[in-house]
């Protein structure tokens, strides 16, 4: 049930905090990729792994721990999620060598996947119904703004104080955000589960089933997007012809543009969600298709990539909306760990084929595997609107 019909712009920016927090940690091995394998006497490859096993275990745990503790009044689960994730960084920061390291990265991984969906579940409880849209794109501007601040400032830390410092410090930010939320943030009734007598069975379970539809649907748009995004370097170098010292500047364009994107293309989930979501997607495709076919100069590639992260930057928050919307109250932990499981599954899936298209034709490939899953995705949610005969605001596609 809302508290408040009043849109909770505090509540939620304290969400956006522990996403912020809890996102920055999960990241930090790309920050301190070579201090962590300088220290520990292992390869960088292998420090990279470590954020593959942080996301398999959001993938592996995130439903099984939402499950279990799902009669746990969402505050006080929140706020042990934060202190395990803090736990864990510290056990990061003193770990003696990279096993230990590595342990502590697949349990705060089940962790993080859990404090994701509750903080998504809290997010449904807070606002109205019809403004889920507004709230998805407050609270997950927290988890886009790692990629602008998360993972630069500390790799500018680790320098002056290195890595393990910094694991320290990302801990004291987590319990920090914790005391500010065991604060501010209002207590939640957990919602009556589902029991065996007023569960329908799953095959009969329209409501799981379009949870699940629009699950897929978000791990088909990060599939696509991550088989292109996670080699983005030598693509640009190798098949676009830009300069080594281009790149960062084309990234920071499109990241700066996605930031824009969280904050203001997801609010059209509350007002046509649909047509949002299928504009953004083509635009997505013109913008690759014309920096894969057209000779462009470094400016035009710029305003290219931008365009694109403008694109994209909503595409996530739309399925989210849309996802937390088809789901009851009973349910919204359940959508909050789909959500996390689906997003992680599409990262790892996209990193894969990615890497295999590299290694079968070249990079000059890349661009055709994001544009048929764009495609399939779009032709998809268009046959969604036709089978259901209209397009109202608040169906998921």
């Amino acid at each position: 049930m809302n508290l408040s019909q009043k849109f909770p712009l505090g509540t939620l920016f304290l969400l956006s905090a522990a996403l912020f927090v809890a996102s920055t940690t999960e990241f930090l091995p790309i920050a301190l990729l070579s201090p962590i394998a300088d220290d520990l006497d292992v390869s960088t490859a292998a420090v990279g792994q470590l954020v593959t096993v942080f996301a398999l275990s959001i993938v592996a745990f995130s439903i099984p721990l939402t499950v279990l503790t799902q009669r746990v009044p969402p505050k006080p689960l929140l706020l042990g999620t934060l202190c395990g994730i803090a736990l864990m960084a510290v056990l990061s920061g003193v770990a003696p060598n990279f096993a230990l390291l590595a342990i502590a990265r697949l349990i705060g991984g089940g962790l993080h996947g859990l404090c994701a969906a509750t903080t998504i579940a809290i997010m449904g409880a807070v606002v109205p119904h019809k403004q889920l849209g507004r709230a998805i794109a407050v609270t997950t501007a927290g988890s886009a703004l790692t990629f602008i601040i998360g993972i630069p400032l500390p790799a500018v830390l680790a320098h002056v104080v290195g890595w393990r410092a910094v694991f320290l410090f990302s801990a004291l930010t987590i319990v920090t955000t914790a005391a500010l939320l065991a604060w501010r943030l209002p207590h939640i009734s957990p919602h009556p589960v589902l029991t065996h007598e007023t569960k329908p069975h799953w095959l009969r379970d329209r409501e799981l089933w379009v949870l699940l539809g629009v699950t897929v649907l978000a791990v088909g748009t990060l599939a696509g997007q991550f088989s292109l995004y996670t080699y983005i370097a030598p693509w640009m170098t190798e098949a676009l012809g830009a300069s080594v010292a281009e790149v960062p500047l084309q990234l920071f364009a499109f990241g700066t543009a996605s930031g824009v994107a969280v904050l203001f293309v997801t609010p059209l989930a509350d007002l046509a969600p649909r047509t949002a979501f299928v504009t953004a997607a083509a635009v997505a495709i013109s913008c690759v298709a014309a920096l894969a076919l057209l000779p462009m100069d470094a400016g035009l590639r710029l305003a290219a990539f931008a365009l694109w992260g403008l694109a994209y930057g909503g595409m996530p928050g739309l399925l989210h909306a849309q996802l937390m919307r088809a789901a009851s109250p009973r349910r919204r932990r359940l959508a909050g760990a789909l959500q996390a499981m689906g997003g992680n599954v599409g990262l790892a899936a996209g990193s894969m084929v990615g890497g295999m298209v590299i290694d079968a034709g070249g990079t000059a490939q890349l661009p055709w595997v994001m544009l048929v899953s764009y495609g399939t995705v779009i032709v998809a949610v268009a046959l969604s609107a036709i089978r259901r005969g209209d397009g109202r605001t608040g169906e998921p596609p």
